[in-house]
């Protein structure tokens, strides 16, 4: 017999049932959203990982395209061109996208106009520009403006522009009276500027150049050089060897005497550099020996080795002296080595100390233009030429023959003896006519004339034994003029113009020298300048000189 179950264990039984059930349930659910969370994570980390490669590629793909762009010009142009061409596509065709552009570019533009001073001036002109080009091609724009001009000049009639409209008639009135008066005009502003010039320059030179550098021997005025104070160049700070060198650029002495030093001078020795034209750098030139000082232009010319060719013009005109104008060249310079040596050889020999020969210069003896001509004494000539041999490197190899002063008292006293002896053998023959010998002294006599009178010397001399004392003095023989208290000194006295003078080419024979080329061109076409050698302005210096400075 089966046994009922009460109402209360079926409700437990129930209970129990619905909660197990209820349990596996809710154990179903947790499952699934386990697994749909799961899902979803391992989605969203394939999307990230995705993402993050994606962000990978782009960056090696912008990489690559940008190094493409540098290194590749063809590249460049294309992107380029093709950048431009689509900027512009969108330009005309998207209204948004060209009124945006222009708005940003109108703000850059105000932004620059008012922080960047020259683009604003260059704004400013541009503008100007095309307004004028405007007005002047446009005839609508041009009476836009001018009726707009006249109507803002009627409608302002305030105080100021009234005052302004005042002033402007007053000064318009004085330059209309200025103007009709042109002389006065010009008169007036050239006095006023003169007048100014010349009380700045007065004032300048109020006193003289008396003023010389201790680095480079210049005498300047007081407004180019500085008191000297030793201890701005010269302290103990620096070292030894910067000290002697400074010291050698600056020749000082230990007196009291007021030193000074011009400015170029004083900037170079602080920076411890030395003066281009400081005396150190090669620019001293020693003292010119007298024998040099009394030579003319042409006595100059012939003794020196290179011959400066060149045509030198006045610059003005008028008035003024060609003495005192200015000068220039005119055509090429030449410069040809001369033959010193055969030139002194080939000049007249010189009877007495002051006697003066004329002289031609030419380029070549057949031109029959003469570039030089003056009076030249061959005395000092060999004077000079022996003073340079012993200073001047250059004529170290040329030789002068030295004349005796009392050559003339010396060759008449051998002729003397020899002439007697030829005097003697004749009259033991008794072939020898008498008439024979007049005129053979006769002939003598005019050749002695003709050969001093060309500056030769006379080898032949009467043997007769009544020659006076004075007669044996061949300047009294021949009146040959001396310089004395009673015979007063004088160029026509010592010269017979009846005579040709001697023309002289010494560069005939030589080609052209390079003024680039020869190093040494200058000291030897001016020794009288330059009687060492040294000092001139192609000498290698420690500092570079330039042409104007060494001019100074």
């Amino acid at each position: 017999m089966v046994c009922k179950k009460s109402t209360a264990s079926k409700v437990k039984t129930r209970k129990v049932a619905y909660k197990r059930k209820q349990h596996a349930h809710s154990y179903a659910s947790r499952s699934w959203r386990i697994l749909l969370l799961t899902v979803r994570a391992v989605q969203k980390f394939s999307s990230f990982k995705r993402k993050n490669f994606r962000i990978h590629e782009k960056k090696r793909i912008k990489k690559y395209i940008l190094l493409k762009y540098h290194n590749n010009t063809k590249f460049r142009v294309e992107n380029n061109s093709h950048a431009s061409q689509r900027i512009l596509n969108k330009y005309h065709n998207n209204t948004t996208f060209r009124n945006k552009i222009k708005s940003r570019s109108k703000i850059h533009t105000l932004n620059k106009y008012h922080n960047n001073f020259d683009f604003r001036n260059q704004y400013k002109a541009r503008a100007k520009t095309e307004v004028l080009k405007k007005y002047y091609t446009n005839n609508s724009i041009r009476l836009k403006m001018i009726q707009r001009a006249l109507n803002s000049y009627r409608s302002n009639n305030t105080l100021i522009t009234r005052k302004s409209r005042q002033l402007y008639n007053q000064r318009r009135r004085i330059l209309k009276k200025y103007a009709s008066i042109q002389s006065h005009k010009c008169t007036l502003k050239h006095s006023n500027l003169y007048k100014q010039n010349l009380k700045e320059f007065r004032k300048i030179i109020r006193e003289g150049p008396d003023y010389v550098c201790l680095s480079c021997g210049l005498a300047l005025f007081r407004n180019q050089v500085i008191p000297f104070v030793k201890d701005k160049y010269i302290n103990e700070k620096i070292s030894y060897e910067i000290k002697k060198h400074i010291q050698s650029y600056l020749k000082y002495s230990s007196s009291t005497e007021q030193k000074w030093i011009c400015k170029s001078c004083s900037d170079k020795i602080k920076k411890r550099q030395m003066p281009s034209r400081s005396v150190v750098n090669k620019l001293k030139v020693c003292d010119v020996p007298s024998e040099l000082k009394r030579l003319n232009n042409l006595e100059k010319h012939l003794i020196a080795l290179r011959l400066p060719f060149m045509k030198i013009v006045n610059l003005t005109s008028g008035k003024l002296s060609s003495r005192l104008s200015q000068k220039g060249t005119k055509g090429p310079l030449h410069c040809v080595p001369s033959d010193v040596e055969d030139t002194v050889i080939a000049l007249p020999r010189p009877v007495d100390k002051s006697m003066m020969v004329r002289l031609q210069l030419k380029r070549r003896l057949k031109y029959k233009a003469v570039w030089e001509e003056q009076l030249i004494n061959p005395n000092d000539i060999r004077d000079a030429l022996f003073a340079l041999t012993k200073m001047h490197p250059g004529y170290k190899n040329i030789k002068i023959n030295d004349i005796h002063e009392n050559y003339l008292t010396s060759d008449q006293e051998k002729n003397y003896d020899n002439n007697v002896e030829l005097v003697v053998e004749p009259m033991d023959v008794d072939t020898i006519s008498e008439e024979t010998v007049i005129e053979q002294t006769k002939v003598s006599n005019e050749n002695n004339l003709k050969r001093l009178a060309l500056g030769d010397i006379d080898t032949t001399i009467d043997s007769d034994e009544d020659i006076n004392e004075d007669d044996k003095d061949i300047r009294t023989k021949y009146n040959i003029g001396t310089d004395s208290c009673t015979q007063p000194c004088d160029f026509n006295d010592f010269l017979v113009f009846d005579k040709e003078p001697c023309v002289v080419a010494p560069a005939e024979k030589n080609k052209l020298s390079s003024l680039l080329t020869d190093k040494t061109i200058e000291a030897l076409a001016f020794p009288h300048l330059f009687p060492d050698g040294q000092g001139s302005y192609d000498e290698d210096r420690q500092t570079i000189l330039r042409w104007k400075e060494y001019c100074k």
